[in-house]
């Protein structure tokens, strides 16, 4: 029954998100967790920025409420607004070194600011002593833990460093 239901939940979220230019995002529900990987088939251009194409994998925690996501830009809620973002650069190298560390207000308010997400709205952007705010950079993408909850965050953590470039 549970993987009927979370397979509903899924083509529910699928439904409900357009899909530009000939994207492809692919759910595999697994015994513990998701694979998500996405495949955005065809180049863009914005004013005179050029968009390379996005594809990636990562998994993600069971449980999904939802999803959103522009060309770049992922959102995946879960329960109590603990929320994985990713934005994606395939245009240059931004983050030469691995990073993980627990973001500050202003760093916070900074990685909403001029963003596409339409999910929090950055001037009420605030910080709970009780949640994890953690940012991991690695060579192709920017992911934000926002809002965990401490006992979820390592396994939150784990899934971060699933993000794989394909």
């Amino acid at each position: 029954m549970k993987t009927i239901t979370s397979l509903c939940l899924v083509f529910a979220c699928l439904s409900a998100q357009g899909q530009e230019n000939k994207s492809k995002s692919n759910f595999t529900i697994l015994t513990d967790k998701i694979l998500f990987s996405t495949n955005n088939l065809l180049p863009g251009k914005a004013d005179e920025e050029i968009m390379i194409p996005t594809k990636f994998q990562v998994f993600l925690p069971k449980n999904l409420i939802t999803y959103k996501y522009s060309s770049t830009e992922f959102e995946f809620i879960y329960k109590n607004k603990q929320i994985i973002f990713i934005k994606t650069n395939w245009n240059k190298e931004i983050n030469p070194r691995d990073t993980i560390y627990n973001i500050s207000q202003n760093e916070l308010e900074d990685f909403f600011d001029g963003s596409d997400w339409n999910f929090i709205n950055p001037d009420k952007v605030k910080l709970k002593l009780t949640r994890c705010y953690i940012v991991m950079k690695s060579k192709y993408a920017t992911i934000l833990l926002y809002n965990i909850a401490e006992k979820n965050k390592d396994d939150y953590l784990s899934f971060a460093k699933s993000f794989k470039k394909i």
